[in-house]
């Protein structure tokens, strides 16, 4: 392999390890923990996006946190796919992987070492705490 091929075949298999770890959110259920509080019982989500929902999501604090861009993206879903929490959960799965594959592009730009930033973004990736 050479110097471009290696770093393509890892990203590929990076992002093979990631869909097949988090493919099966798409059928798990909204969590009682704070779902309820973040997400389904909030009407500024339930909406869908517009643009009195966007300014709230810059303006407001929910659940103790300032969090616009994930409000956005929670408006964007519920727009797209109504309250389907597969749906909600297969975004923040894609969100992962596209961010698992910047944290390993950037590693081999910092490092140069294919392999090595593979690692550690197979470990970021599909760490249990993800």
């Amino acid at each position: 392999m050479n110097h471009l091929t290696r770093p393509a075949v890892l990203a590929l298999l990076l992002a093979g390890l990631v869909v097949a770890l988090y493919a099966p959110v798409r059928d798990f259920e909204f969590v009682a923990y704070d779902d309820d509080l973040c997400i389904t019982g909030v009407e500024g989500i339930r909406q869908g996006l517009s643009l009195p929902g966007i300014a709230w999501a810059f303006t407001s604090v929910q659940c103790a946190n300032w969090y616009p861009l994930t409000r956005l993206s929670w408006m964007i879903d519920a727009q797209l796919f109504g309250m389907d929490p597969g749906a909600f959960h297969l975004t923040n799965a894609a969100l992962h992987l596209a961010a698992s594959l910047v944290f390993f592009l950037a590693f081999l730009r910092l490092t140069g070492a294919p392999f090595r930033s593979f690692v550690v973004a197979a470990i970021f990736s599909l760490h249990p705490l993800h």
